[in-house]
């Protein structure tokens, strides 16, 4: 994910929002919480020796990485509509829990106004269907030039697609000013869709705590291991510990890194931050092929 890189982040602000959404909970009521982490690819040569073996053939790729985590952000159907037989082996070849979260087609986020975007939208839930029980969210990324001068289209063609498993990710800066960002709000919650965090250091307004529905999907881009990544993390945990008393009870967490093979390091240490110190009753990811947690060098 190219959307927020910066050369250097020594100037950014990484102050996390304080001010955290909510929904409507009742008093006293203790709501189950599940963590999902995922990656953006499983085909990474340079996974190997990391979640992979090392002599391992790429037809194996998926069947690894399913054991290590717990769903994919599955970015290459942006680019191009699997077919169903495809997307069955893909299914064939995880565990049970294991959930594949598809994106858009880029065919259809990049131009919602054409009739053509909301049949090639069916076209892709239909074969994303093929997923089966392994079928997550899927999410819907509008290109930057789509500001919110174009809001009433946008929720046209969401109200038309008619589909509650979907998140949107918002880009452009007018999505995100505050008024703008409480009236979208409310408008994704009479959807039941969901409206994505995006974390990134050349863009801070897009790190939103906004909760349009009980499930949050999360898409973190790090700075190759930088300690910005752990200091980062660890207010994400502390933030997740939060949202779950406030109605959370799911999120979807993708690592992102310029170099996307250290995304294997900085998972696994969200993995165990949020384990041992916030949330150790929900439901974790797999166990990591490291023989250690990984830690930041602090000093």
């Amino acid at each position: 994910m190219e959307f927020g890189q910066v050369e250097s982040v020594e100037s950014v602000d990484f102050s996390f929002p304080k001010e955290i959404g909510s929904l409507d909970v009742e008093p006293g009521k203790h709501n189950s919480f599940e963590l999902k982490i995922g990656l953006p690819t499983f085909a990474d040569d340079q996974y190997k020796g990391k979640i992979y073996p090392s002599a391992c053939k790429k037809a194996d790729y998926l069947k690894y990485y399913a054991k290590t985590y717990s769903c994919l952000e599955l970015n290459s159907t942006f680019y191009s509509i699997p077919t169903e037989e495809q997307v069955a082996k893909w299914a064939q070849k995880v565990g049970d829990s294991f959930l594949f979260c598809p994106k858009v087609p880029r065919m259809v986020s990049q131009n919602i106004n054409s009739t053509r975007s909301l049949h090639l939208f069916r076209e892709f839930s239909s074969v994303m269907q093929t997923f089966g029980e392994h079928l997550g969210p899927g999410f819907l990324q509008l290109p930057s030039f789509l500001s919110s001068r174009l809001e009433n289209e946008l929720f046209n063609f969401l109200f038309k697609i008619s589909t509650d498993n979907l998140f949107i990710e918002f880009r452009d800066e007018s999505w995100f000013v505050p008024d703008t960002l409480n009236r979208i709000t409310e408008k994704l919650k009479d959807l039941n869709m969901g409206m994505i965090i995006t974390d990134v250091s050349g863009r801070r307004d897009v790190l939103h705590m906004q909760l349009s529905k009980p499930e949050i999907m999360v898409r973190f881009l790090g700075n190759n291991l930088h300690l910005s990544d752990y200091r980062r993390l660890d207010d994400w945990a502390c933030a997740l510990d939060q949202l779950k008393s406030r109605g959370l009870e799911k999120a979807y967490f993708f690592m992102h890194q310029p170099e996307e093979h250290f995304a294997v390091e900085i998972a696994e240490y969200f993995a165990n931050k949020t384990r041992e110190e916030y949330l150790s009753s929900v439901t974790q990811p797999k166990q990591f092929q490291f023989k250690e947690a990984i830690q930041p060098d602090l000093f």
